[in-house]
């Protein structure tokens, strides 16, 4: 199954969604509810945004863990 990261405009990092779970108010792997203006990434997710370490752990580390840029 096809899975996307995505983010609130306001939230500090990425979350894991199926992309069958999208919608008005897609529910992460983690279980967190995404609302909001939402930024949505199919490939690799970019900087400066985290990972959610729940959702991280449920892709089997196949996927990248980005980490905020050092300031």
């Amino acid at each position: 199954m096809a899975r996307v990261f995505m983010a609130s405009e306001q939230e500090s990092v990425w979350h894991v969604v199926e992309l069958r779970t999208g919608g008005p108010r897609p529910i992460a792997r983690c279980g967190h509810v995404i609302r909001g203006r939402v930024h949505r990434r199919l490939g690799r997710p970019e900087r400066p945004r985290g990972m959610c370490d729940p959702c991280a752990s449920g892709v089997n580390g196949r996927e990248p863990r980005p980490t905020p840029e050092a300031a």
